[in-house]
């Protein structure tokens, strides 16, 4: 007994070590490499506005405004790091304590709770045995995928009228390149769902990502059923100018793209990837992307959207939850002042202006929404 808890001692004695060493230079090390990385994005941002810049997919205005928000933004977390480093100094001392002096109480607790401190020595034969047993034993429990697809094929014969279900199947399928058997699923998910956007998009990329990234013609089908229903799906809009692409027309595929960057945030994640193809096209096409202008459908389109944003942001802080508290009455006002601009290229959008002058109620600018007002009259009178 006297050799186990001298082993028993260093063991513990390890462990201690073990756990302190990252306590004392790990927490540094992940703040400064977090605030590391934090910075590195945002220089990538930088340089990746001054790109746009020089092509022409931002005009000054907009490249300015959007390197100040990115400056404000290094600046808050270089801020953010240096707080959290002082707190965590202050509290690492604690918890070394607590650690040095819980790990080997606890050890023998637990060891007296749920060991066998008389319990005599197995010879090595009898070790072998045991654990041979025990391996058989675990691996009736494991669980596999094919395991997963029998007991979700399973649960439709007992639900076959489970939308939900039969999209996990396809997509489950879809991850295991069963790729026509995913197929059916899918037409089973859309035939259950009245061929739902959020089904037909899962269903068509699919269809694409089985075919070489090309996009075949029933996919293009889905992805205009979906705009058809969801006119601002940016991923169907963007498969579509891809197939246009992809078939010679070019031209219409950076006007479907450019449209893209009109339905969309300036921060949208998939913002710069849009911005990089429409480049990249342009450049083949010796096209200067100032010259690429949006539809007239996609900036009636835009309007609306960001009308129907900001009306709910003002009436509903809810909707706009994810924008911290601070900057949420910023956020707001830069909605309304985007409708604001939309509105002043297309003075005669009535229902742009019925939305303005809500916003404008909202706020308190009763002055702003008395000269809304007068363009809704100015509109109804002219009909």
């Amino acid at each position: 007994m006297i050799e186990f808890w001298s082993a028993a001692a260093v063991m513990s004695l390890f462990a201690v070590v073990f756990l302190l060493l990252p306590l004392r230079r790990g927490s540094h090390a992940i703040a400064h490499s977090r605030a590391d990385y934090d910075i590195s994005v945002y220089k990538d941002q930088l340089l990746e506005l001054g790109r746009d810049l020089e092509s022409g997919l931002l005009t000054t205005e907009e490249s300015e405004a959007a390197r100040v928000e990115i400056e404000r933004r290094m600046l808050k977390s270089s801020e953010s790091n240096t707080k959290m480093n002082r707190q965590k100094n202050s509290s690492n001392w604690a918890l070394i304590t607590v650690v040095t002096l819980a790990v080997p109480v606890l050890s023998v607790l637990f060891y007296l709770e749920i060991g066998t401190p008389g319990a005599r020595d197995l010879p090595f034969s009898e070790r072998q045995t045991a654990k041979s047993a025990a391996s058989h034993t675990a691996k009736g429990d494991d669980v596999t995928v094919d395991q997963m697809i029998v007991t979700l094929a399973e649960r439709l014969e007992k639900e076959p009228g489970n939308a939900q279900n039969w999209l996990l199947f396809a997509r489950t399928l879809t991850s295991l390149n069963r790729t026509d058997e995913a197929d059916a699923a899918f037409t089973q998910a859309m035939h259950l769902t009245d061929d739902a956007p959020d089904v037909a998009i899962h269903y068509g990329e699919m269809l694409v990502n089985s075919n070489a990234q090309i996009v075949p013609p029933k996919a293009v089908t889905l992805f205009k059923q979906i705009i058809t229903k969801d006119p601002a799906n940016v991923r169907a809009r963007y498969y579509i100018g891809l197939a246009k692409s992809q078939a010679g027309n070019r031209t219409q595929a950076l006007q479907d793209w450019v449209d893209i960057l009109t339905l969309s945030s300036v921060d949208a994640p998939w913002v710069p990837g849009v911005r990089r193809q429409i480049r990249a096209v342009a450049e083949q096409m010796k096209i200067n992307p100032k010259d690429l202008t949006p539809s007239q459908a996609a900036q009636d389109l835009a309007s609306t959207l960001l009308g129907d944003r900001a009306g709910a942001a003002v009436e509903d802080p809810k909707s706009s939850a994810a924008v911290p508290q601070d900057e949420r009455q910023e956020f707001i006002g830069k909605m309304v002042a985007r409708l604001a601009n939309r509105l002043k290229e297309n003075p005669d959008d009535l229902e742009g202006w019925v939305r303005l002058q809500r916003a404008y109620q909202v706020l308190g600018e009763q002055d702003k929404a008395n000269n809304a007002a007068a363009q809704i009259e100015r509109l109804n009178s002219a009909r």
